[in-house]
């Protein structure tokens, strides 16, 4: 079974929903490239190494959950993984998040349930299979790969939930906007199952979004994996009761499309309402990101470090650092760290040097 097993893993690589699953990190990470060169000049972080990152993740994810799940039998079908990807192929177009095989699991499950109550007695030509492929939507063995996916997300978030973080500002509820990061993955899972025509291929993806201004990226993120958990494991409390009373599938079909959203909505309601953390004040520039291959990147300067002085100068702004660097032909540097201990670095500024050294500094408030 096994030997069987690592076949079909291994011939996933040839599987055109599998090129799909490889793709949509893929564009969201050069997308994100594009709105970081179009508001820092530069980006952040080269995409080759971002990809190759995640698609091994989310194969090494793949194979072991594939072999958790290989000891039991699925119903599901090829018809029916095609349907769930039309949708997520949809619902990422508007949102990033949206892409998570959770939405389009659980949308497809409420509407499978509430097929009985529609009524429908005409159809075009066209949607009579889709009809019938919802009418047929193995709901419970898709809301519970939808569970033992996000026990997965809870690891992968853990591991590397805050690289890759993008500056960006987000709305407060002092009415002025505030630097923070979008903290956002997708990670393409090489998912094999076992059914009774075989072992079947089911490439999906998990994806998860999240806005931060008020904590340590390393907290957000340990937050995150943590409601991650939850969600997962509520999920497969409210499915273990589907399986002995039959209408609480209902509340596992909408926790699995709401569930989601949920968790991302109330922390974003809780940002706006909490103290901004990435913000310049009198110590100096608060560092938001260092963009590579600059001076500020040579000198090891950090996400999170704080810009006290150049050549004796306070800093407390953008403009600050510019004004004293085209100033200067030798910088040194007075920079606290997240402990606020100081320490220098020096260097010489050459005139191809950027006066704002390659340092994505925030705003004082």
């Amino acid at each position: 079974m096994h030997l069987e097993f690592i076949k079909t893993w291994i011939s996933l690589w040839t599987e055109p929903l599998w090129i799909v699953a490889l793709l949509l990190p893929i564009i969201f990470t050069i997308y994100t490239n594009l709105l970081e060169r179009k508001h820092f000049g530069n980006i952040l972080e080269s995409p080759i190494p971002t990809i190759l990152r995640t698609c091994f993740y989310g194969l090494l994810a793949g194979f072991f959950l594939s072999f958790a799940l290989s000891f039991s039998l699925y119903t599901v079908t090829k018809e029916e993984l095609l349907l769930v990807w039309i949708c997520t192929i949809s619902f990422a177009i508007f949102r990033r998040r949206f892409a998570c095989i959770s939405y389009s699991v659980g949308f497809l499950a409420l509407l499978h349930l509430l097929l009985p109550y529609m009524h429908i007695t005409v159809l075009p030509i066209g949607l009579v299979k889709w009809y019938h492929v919802v009418e047929h939507f193995s709901v419970l063995n898709w809301l519970y790969i939808v569970a033992f996916a996000h026990y997965l997300e809870w690891i992968l978030i853990r591991l590397e939930g805050s690289v890759s973080s993008t500056p960006v500002r987000l709305p407060h509820i002092s009415g002025k906007s505030v630097p923070g990061y979008l903290l956002a993955k997708s990670w393409p899972i090489s998912l094999v199952v076992c059914t009774s025509a075989g072992w079947l291929p089911l490439p999906i993806v998990i994806s998860f979004a999240s806005k931060n201004c008020s904590k340590p990226l390393k907290q957000k993120k340990r937050l995150i994996s943590t409601l991650t958990l939850v969600y997962a494991g509520v999920l497969s409390l409210l499915l273990w009761l589907a399986t002995m009373y039959s209408h609480w599938v209902w509340m596992g079909a909408i926790f699995a499309l709401f569930g989601h959203e949920i968790m991302y909505l109330w922390s974003r309601f809780m940002e706006r309402r909490k103290a901004p953390l990435f913000v310049s004040d009198e110590k100096g520039l608060k560092v938001l990101a260092v963009l590579p291959q600059t001076p500020a990147a040579n000198l090891g300067i950090k996400t999170g470090d704080i810009i006290h002085r150049l050549n004796g100068v306070r800093i407390q702004t953008a403009e600050d650092l510019e004004h004293a660097v085209s100033l200067s032909s030798f910088c040194k540097l007075e920079v606290l760290d997240e402990q606020h201990d100081s320490h220098f670095l020096q260097r010489a500024i050459y005139e191809k040097d950027p006066k704002h050294l390659g340092i994505v500094g925030a705003e004082p408030l």
